[in-house]
């Protein structure tokens, strides 16, 4: 056992018969290290976790890089909705405006009518 205590010396009285412990001196026993490293449970549960961490199909890093993965879905879950916002009141006006729809398809997709040229004017950004 491991503790902190007092030593006692044990002695007989000879007159007496009777046992009388005396304390010898305060002493520290000490703790050993290698008991307890060597115990079959104490590596029965480090194998365990060092399994855990570095070998199983589930470790520390495919946990990490799951993680980063579930970031990236979840930023771009929050930016399509966004973007269906946008597309969903680009329909109402589509559906209560003509011209919008006009508008939207020469801008974006460079449609024209029968008669006129369309002219694509680039600025650089400086």
């Amino acid at each position: 056992m491991y503790y902190w205590g007092r030593y006692f010396l044990e002695t007989k009285n000879s007159n007496t018969n009777k046992t009388k412990l005396t304390p010898k001196h305060t002493i520290c026993i000490k703790f050993n290290s290698m008991k307890w490293i060597l115990n079959r449970y104490f590596l029965t549960a480090f194998f365990f976790v060092i399994w855990l961490l570095f070998f199983d199909k589930n470790d520390i890093f495919t946990q990490k890089d799951l993680s980063k993965q579930l970031k990236r879905l979840y930023e771009e879950k929050r930016y399509y909705k966004t973007e269906i916002e946008k597309n969903n009141l680009l329909i109402e006006e589509f559906k209560n405006n003509i011209e919008s729809i006009e508008r939207f398809a020469r801008e974006q997709y460079w449609m024209k009518k029968d008669n006129e040229e369309v002219y694509i004017v680039e600025t650089r950004k400086n």
